[in-house]
């Protein structure tokens, strides 16, 4: 790529929304001609990498005036075609229809509604077209010529002017097109012209004049439905319109003077003025504030042997806005009240760097990683993002992110995507399996109690507490306390119920996720007469909570996110098992199908990145067998040994698609794919029977999981009493 500042002084790129705005007519005939040629200079980056086509080289040219709409270009595939590309929020890269082959884009409307550049067609001729969604608008020609461009566009995408050739000649016109008619905007005292700008209302044009008499010389000129104004010079022979402000009342460019040296101007009812220079010998206005009272471009400095960006105000006149350590700077591009300013400059080793400017600090905005170069193309009207191309990638920057590659944004959200769902159901099946813990009431028999009622014999009453610790190997740790009772409700019956409150985070991969989070559970116990038979088991269990997910930054130049989602999980359970006595001691194999729905509520990051996703929800749902064999063995009149082990099958899991949006894209994924659909469990526990009353109880249990090797490990201690 050819370095901005060894290009000629006059051939300096025009302001980025409007990359064609100081073009000479020579260059569009060049392009017209050459079909193979790369259109357009390489675009900055704001550091998000913008997303390519196949792997294309990138750049984004033009930014609509509240940043949502990139326009730019895409060169690559196969066959290699230079597409017409445009990013939106809530979107990735998306190519826009060409008439033949390569296009061209030299502008986007402030609504982001219109894109406009140029196309070849089947036949290999240049023509004007615009696009509106992905669909190309050939503008046509004027007269019988052969080729045509559109360099600019009102504000809400009606107005769309640029250059036609005329016949078979190498002339060209200006031409303002609306409502499918373009209209020829003439010449005065020369033979060619062409339009570099136009108002927001699309009533005013601007543009230059080409071959004007008697030296054949070029003039800015003024157009408007009253006819076209010459605007003259500073008594020398050239001058040059770069830039019109909102109302059409203030329009900034280059004029020679007496000595042939040119000079920026701001021109203003009728009267064009010197804005001076930076103590050399030539300054160029490019850009100019909606209001008109802002002016930036570059000047000379003293010695004319650099170049220097310079924003311009009748207060202050014209301000030298420095380098990066470098020799030279220039301006391309500044927000709508001009507060902010953007372009490109050389750093301390001889790189360019695209920089942004305001309230008297260029920062620089750096390159994207394994790139040395970036250039700044254009800024949104706010000032708060900057487009541009960093190496051969677009690039998006935000003030409140720094440079992004929009590449390894739209790649980190989609490992995050999968991460999410399965960080969350790891979560909440934790929660739901803590609360289901069961208190047996072996005898469930009438009972006295010294709260019984004279000739009624008291509902046996049992009373469990809890606390511990779940610690899932490489997907975060969970402490958790709970509470349950149970009581004997008829001969063989025993119902029950359990809450738990759990506080812990989960890290899976690209997900951290840290909260709180409430389970209860209700079950209905039947015991075999006699302790030996048919015992079964109905469980329901639901847990939900409010929790602070985090997104880290993973890849080069990407931002981490933050937001809180709540998290629910229910689960209905059904146990079949066949109880068998042993001595001091009892084994029961059983069968258990489970209904499992777990559920991660849509939510947005957090507004303090550049590009926060918001995610929309997802629920996971799974049929679930269990087959195992749980027992107990009395180890002393005190102590007793618990076991369960099993051996969980997934029959169906139906998990939704992950999907986000911000403003570097859009993204889906499916689930984290599942590595394990059987998965063993198992735990031991030990109950101690105090000599004052109550148990103690110490559980320690395994179980492998669904989305990776390790495994997750539980420590519960718990008391136990009866009434």
């Amino acid at each position: 790529m050819q370095d901005l500042f060894h290009q000629s002084t006059r051939r300096l790129s025009a302001p980025p929304r409007r990359p064609l705005k100081g073009l000479l007519l020579a260059s569009i005939l060049a392009c017209s001609l050459l079909p193979g040629l790369s259109f357009g200079q390489a675009a900055p980056i704001t550091m998000t990498e913008l997303e390519a086509l196949d792997n294309s080289t990138t750049d984004a040219l033009a930014v609509s005036a509240d940043g949502s709409v990139i326009a730019g270009t895409s060169f690559g595939g196969t066959p290699s075609i230079r597409y017409a590309v445009r990013w939106t929020n809530g979107a990735n890269v998306t190519a826009l229809d060409h008439l033949g082959s390569h296009a061209m884009v030299n502008g986007v409307s402030a609504d982001g509604s219109t894109i406009i550049g140029a196309s070849y067609n089947s036949s290999g001729r240049f023509h004007a077209v615009l696009w509106r969604g992905t669909g190309v608008t050939d503008l046509g020609l004027l007269e019988t010529g052969e080729f045509s461009t559109a360099t600019d566009v009102s504000a809400d995408g009606s107005v769309v002017v640029g250059q036609s050739r005329i016949n078979s000649t190498s002339i060209y016109h200006a031409f303002r097109w609306q409502d499918g008619v373009m209209t020829d905007l003439g010449v005065m005292n020369g033979n060619g012209s062409e339009a570099t700008a136009v108002s927001a209302d699309g009533a005013v044009v601007v543009g230059n004049l080409h071959n004007v008499l008697p030296n054949y010389n070029t003039r800015a000129f003024r157009w408007d439905s009253s006819g076209m104004v010459e605007l003259g010079t500073f008594g020398g022979n050239e001058s040059r319109a770069f830039d019109v402000n909102l109302d059409g009342s203030v329009i900034v460019g280059e004029a020679q003077i007496a000595s042939a040296q040119y000079r920026a101007f701001r021109w203003e009812g009728g009267v064009m003025g010197d804005l001076g220079t930076l103590g050399g010998d030539g300054s160029r206005a490019l850009v100019v504030s909606s209001d008109g009272s802002v002016v930036a471009g570059w000047s000379y400095t003293v010695g004319s042997s650099q170049q220097h960006a310079f924003r311009w105000t009748q207060a202050e006149n014209m301000v030298d806005l420095g380098t990066l350590g470098g020799l030279t700077s220039e301006t391309t591009d500044m927000s709508a009240d001009g507060a902010v300013v953007v372009g490109n400059a050389l750093t301390s080793g001889n790189q360019t760097h695209a920089f942004r400017w305001v309230d008297g600090v260029m920062t620089d905005l750096g390159v994207l990683n394994g790139t040395s170069y970036s250039y700044a193309r254009a800024v949104s009207d706010d000032g708060t993002t900057v487009v541009g191309l960093s190496g051969t990638r677009a690039f998006i920057y935000r003030d409140t992110s720094g440079m992004l590659d929009l590449e390894n944004t739209g790649a980190s959200m989609a490992a995050t995507a999968g991460d999410l769902g399965a960080a969350g159901a790891q979560q909440l099946m934790k929660v739901a399996q803590v609360g289901t813990n069961e208190i047996r009431l072996i005898n469930a028999g009438p009972r006295l109690s010294s709260k019984g009622v004279a000739g009624v014999a008291p509902v046996p009453v049992g009373l469990r507490l809890g606390a511990g610790v779940v610690d899932a190997s490489g997907s975060g740790t969970l402490s958790f306390g709970d509470i349950g009772v149970a009581a004997a409700v008829a001969p063989g019956f025993t119902l029950g119920g359990a809450l738990s409150l759990s506080s812990g985070s989960s890290d899976i991969e690209t997900v951290d996720y840290d909260g709180q989070m409430v389970a209860g559970a209700l079950y209905l116990r039947h015991e075999p007469a006699n302790g030996q038979g048919l015992t079964w088991k109905l469980a329901l269990a639901h847990g939900a909570g409010d929790v602070e997910v985090m997104r880290p930054a993973t890849l080069s130049n990407t931002e981490a996110g933050h937001g809180t989602t709540r998290l629910s999980a229910s689960t209905a359970a059904v146990e079949l098992g066949w109880r068998k006595p042993l001595a001091q001691g009892e084994v029961t194999p059983y069968l258990r199908l489970e209904r499992s729905r777990m559920k991660r509520a849509g939510y947005t990051e957090a507004n303090d990145i550049g590009f926060p996703v918001t995610w929309e929800g997802q629920s996971v749902d799974l049929w679930a067998a269990t087959l195992g064999v749980s027992g107990r063995q009395v180890l002393s009149p005190r102590d007793t040994l618990r076991y369960d082990i099993g051996l969980s099958v997934d029959l169906d899991r139906d998990a939704d698609d992950i999907s986000g949006t911000s403003g570097a894209g859009a993204i889906t994924a499916p689930a984290l794919a599942v590595n394990y659909k059987a998965r063993l469990e198992a735990s031991i526990g030990y109950d101690h029977r105090l000599a004052a009353g109550g148990t103690v109880n110490l559980d320690l249990g395994v179980a492998q999981t669904a989305y990776s090797a390790g495994l997750t490990k539980t420590l519960r201690i718990g008391y136990e009493t009866r009434f």
